[in-house]
């Protein structure tokens, strides 16, 4: 037999074109619309994009150039090798901010990479004014502390820096900035009071822009703003405080495959230290677990969604599986290969943390640094095709209640994000 037939004939007639695996619904269209939504709110505000640890999990470079091409100027990444996976993904004139400063890599290397480390010791700073050229002050974010006691240059250390004019002509301040302490509450007056401080501390330095706000206190008020706020969590559709004009859209819709139905007889366990049923179901395995990100006690507290259809769990979490009822559902359903939905219009990922008790970015980053990526770009509303990881095409589901013809029922703009 030739070796093609031979291939054939033991594929199995349900054998799928992809793995089994949870897949990460990410809709590029919605993040580019958020963060247009962010910068009208924030008039006369640059809005600036946090995309550390890999942009929440939703993949840096993909992120980073839709963001770039919606217009952002500067992004805030985790550490000097995201920012170099980044630099070669934007135009030179988008400046990239790395929080962890000269903690891995001299200051030298920044210049020459074309990143601006932030600061918040005096020691750093002296290494960056060392490494000025003789035509250009050393560029670079200062971070103060003004109540968080985290990170930032403490009030005593600050002003040590302050007589120091042989290090402050070598270095340019491209911003002072502080985080304030509670995000989820920005009328808490302990926000303002560190608003005030910022203000206070950075009269005794060169003129600079200054930074306070992030994503719920451009929300809040035109007073938090100043001149560059820093934008997360609403980006990626998280509303990270209660606030009556947040109206920025989910970014992600996670689904997961059926690996297989069964029906299970009254008194049997499901699943590892599941109670015994009390009554015969029909049940359909997920290849969906917690090294997908899945959360603990996710089966406990939310559902999964087929259409319309809610399913509750059943029994616990695994590593790679979980199981839900489907007695409700018509004879036939689901078939092997069909997707149920995790988090998405049914569920969206606000839901889900509410859920848990837990702040939403937690469920976010868990499945966006785990499952499999696929992303999608409206381009305007015209039709076009969707991408996985930048190598595989999909079809879109026919029914218009699934996560994935909700996020791009006119189909997306082929995106190329291979190997992010």
């Amino acid at each position: 037999m030739p070796l093609m037939s031979a291939r054939q004939e033991r594929q199995a007639p349900y054998r799928a074109s992809e793995p089994a695996r949870a897949l990460l619904h990410i809709d590029l269209s919605a993040l580019e619309r958020n963060y247009r939504s962010l910068r009208a709110q924030a008039v006369g505000c640059e809005v600036s994009a946090v995309v550390k640890r890999d942009a929440y999990g939703l993949g840096l470079e993909a992120v980073g150039r839709t963001l770039s091409g919606a217009g952002c100027r500067s992004f805030w990444v985790a550490d000097f090798e995201e920012g170099l996976r980044l630099r070669g993904h934007l135009p030179e004139d988008r400046r990239i901010l790395v929080m962890e400063g000269l903690f891995a890599r001299s200051a030298m290397e920044y210049a020459e990479a074309g990143l601006i480390p932030v600061i918040d010791q005096l020691e750093e700073l002296e290494a960056c004014a060392r490494s000025a050229s003789s035509e250009a002050p050393f560029p670079l974010v200062l971070n103060l502390d003004t109540g968080l006691a985290r990170t930032g240059m403490p009030e005593a250390e600050l002003r040590r820096l302050v007589p120091r004019d042989d290090l402050l002509a070598q270095v340019r301040l491209v911003l002072v900035m502080t985080t304030l302490s509670d995000f989820e509450q920005p009328a808490n007056p302990v926000n303002a009071e560190q608003l005030a401080r910022l203000k206070e501390l950075a009269a005794l330095l060169p003129a600079s822009s200054l930074s306070a706000a992030t994503s719920s206190f451009v929300y809040h008020d035109a007073g938090w703003h100043l001149d560059v706020a820093r934008v997360g969590s609403a980006l990626y559709g998280v509303r990270s405080a209660a606030l009556a004009n947040y109206n920025c859209a989910p970014v992600v819709a996670l689904e997961a495959p059926v690996l297989s139905v069964r029906e299970i007889a009254a008194g049997q366990a499901v699943s590892y230290g599941g109670p015994r049923l009390d009554h015969a179901v029909r049940a359909a395995t997920l290849a969906l677990g917690y090294a997908d990100g899945l959360p603990e006690r996710f089966s406990q507290t939310c559902r999964a969604f087929l259409g319309t259809h809610c399913l509750r769990f059943l029994g616990s979490e695994a590593m790679t599986l979980s199981t839900v009822d489907v007695s409700a559902l018509p004879a036939g359903r689901p078939q092997r290969g069909e997707s149920v939905q995790i988090v998405g219009p049914q569920q969206d990922i606000n839901a889900v943390g509410h859920a848990l008790g837990v702040n939403p970015n937690r469920v976010l980053t868990g499945f966006g640094a785990r499952a499999q990526r696929c992303y999608y770009h409206d381009d305007n509303h015209a039709e076009g095709n969707m991408v996985m990881d930048g190598q595989q095409e999909r079809s879109p589901l026919a029914d218009a209640t699934s996560a994935k013809d909700v996020i791009t029922k006119k189909r997306g703009r082929r995106e190329d994000h291979a190997g992010e």
